[in-house]
């Protein structure tokens, strides 16, 4: 009986698996307002998905550090007011859904929220929810990572990585969805990050449009200079920090090195291919039948190695 109590207090703690259902992000719509003096994340998302199978709730992840105030399910219920996002143009009827939000890693999804959609939901049916949430953001914790930062909002300079699950979250590195996100900050900052438009800034605000489905959620804003560069050809824009003039010109002579030797690559592989798929081999089956020895060869059989009797000669 000891050795069995022993062993059942030895048993590894394992994450709850939770029970999913299967559903696709297909869009993002994001207003998000970071305070780097108060190092905080203020963020209202709209995520259209379409469900992959009958359900009633879904669970996206999320980081720990964010605190979810409220989901609503845009169309259904009361009209909302005004001033929505582009999901849910004005006089779109939306309603307020349950959720239970799990800020720990106690599952194998690691923290997140379960929200029930309040009624069953067909599969290839879209939903539209609205998050809104805050949250300090100044160390690893809450993110998968526990010793390593993947977002931070800082006073001088600050970056949201995709892996940090800033915003809701669902399988990572795999279901990717167009996206519109608006990031505010306070005057004299500068937000950095990829749009298939050009970004300009309008109060404060810089807007980041993905046309096409993506990865989305990685960008850095500081208060840098901006410089630009040709570079082989390419005109490229650097953010710089101030004082890093000499940094700036070494990064200029490496990033130079590097896209030749990018270039080069590829011209290879692309020659490779090419060479590939054009090359034809014809092989003479008579000639490697005697090179070969084999059936029907008139090669004559190698002689046999016959030892001269003599001793070995030592070198």
């Amino acid at each position: 009986m000891t050795a069995v109590f022993t062993a059942f207090l030895s048993l590894p703690v394992f994450a709850q698996a939770v029970k999913r259902a299967a559903f696709d992000v297909t869009h993002y719509t994001m207003d998000v307002a970071l305070s780097p003096g108060d190092r905080k994340m203020t963020a209202t998302v709209d995520v259209i998905f379409v469900p992959q199978e009958e359900t009633r709730s879904v669970a996206f992840e999320l980081n720990g550090s964010l605190k979810v105030d409220s989901i609503t399910r845009v169309g259904s219920g009361p009209a909302l007011p005004a001033g929505n996002l582009k999901t849910a143009p004005k006089g779109a009827p939306a309603s307020t859904v349950t959720f239970v939000q799990d800020q720990t890693n106690s599952t194998d999804l690691g923290p997140h929220v379960r929200v029930d959609l309040g009624d069953t939901v067909t599969n290839g049916t879209p939903v539209t929810l609205r998050f809104k949430y805050s949250g300090i953001l100044d160390g690893p914790a809450g993110g998968p990572l526990l010793t390593k930062r993947l977002a931070f909002v800082g006073d001088n300079l600050g970056y949201l990585m995709y892996a940090a699950r800033w915003f809701p979250f669902h399988n990572y590195a795999a279901d990717e969805a167009t996206s519109e996100i608006t990031i505010s900050l306070p005057s004299g900052y500068q937000v950095i990050g990829y749009s298939d438009t050009p970004v300009a800034a309008t109060g404060g605000k810089y807007h980041f449009v993905n046309a096409r489905p993506s990865l989305p959620g990685n960008f850095a804003y500081g208060k840098f200079t901006v410089r630009p560069m040709t570079v082989n050809g390419q005109e490229l824009q650097f953010f710089a920090k101030p004082g890093t003039d000499a940094q700036i010109a070494s990064g200029r002579d490496e990033l130079r090195e590097e896209m030749n030797q990018q270039r080069r690559d590829r011209f290879f592989s692309a020659y490779m291919q090419k060479a590939k798929t054009n090359l034809k081999i014809n092989i003479n089956q008579d000639m490697l039948a005697q090179v070969l020895g084999g059936p029907g060869s008139n090669a004559p059989s190698p002689a046999p190695i016959r030892s001269s009797g003599r001793p070995p000669i030592k070198r």
